[in-house]
């Protein structure tokens, strides 16, 4: 496990943007229950399992938390990476073992599946690359 995944700020972080939608919930959960449409037991059961269902995403969404990953991207500037499909202009990388999106920056190029690419710009969330000179 990642201690960084467990750090105060970012459960705190992440607890803090949970609870007004949990509250919402809440709140018309008790209305519900007030009009008895629903039992006490079920408004228990489905607050839990709304819980529940905050804790088991925690793992895959807590860098979105993390103010130290929120440049990564930009971090990637510059490095190196496999094409994963041919891009003709556009198509898949993998970069740091991630899959990105990416374009070949100018026009008239393909980049063959399994050649090396340098990223040399960001727009939006599409890499911007060229293939490696050799």
């Amino acid at each position: 496990m990642n201690k960084k995944m467990f750090s105060v700020n970012i459960i705190l972080r992440y607890t803090l943007l949970q609870l007004p939608p949990l509250l919402i919930f809440l709140m018309l959960l008790s209305i519900s229950g007030n009009h008895k449409f629903i039992s006490d037991t079920i408004i228990i059961v489905l607050m839990v399992i709304w819980i529940v269902k905050d804790i088991i995403f925690y793992p895959f969404v807590w860098r979105s938390y993390d103010p130290a990953t929120q440049h990564i991207r930009d971090k990637l500037i510059g490095m190196y990476g496999v094409a994963k499909e041919n891009l003709e202009p556009a198509g898949y990388v993998k970069v740091r073992g991630e899959l990105w999106k990416a374009q070949i920056k100018g026009d008239g190029q393909i980049i063959n599946a399994g050649e090396s690419v340098h990223v040399i710009g960001i727009d939006g969330l599409v890499l911007l690359v060229e293939r490696t000179h050799n």
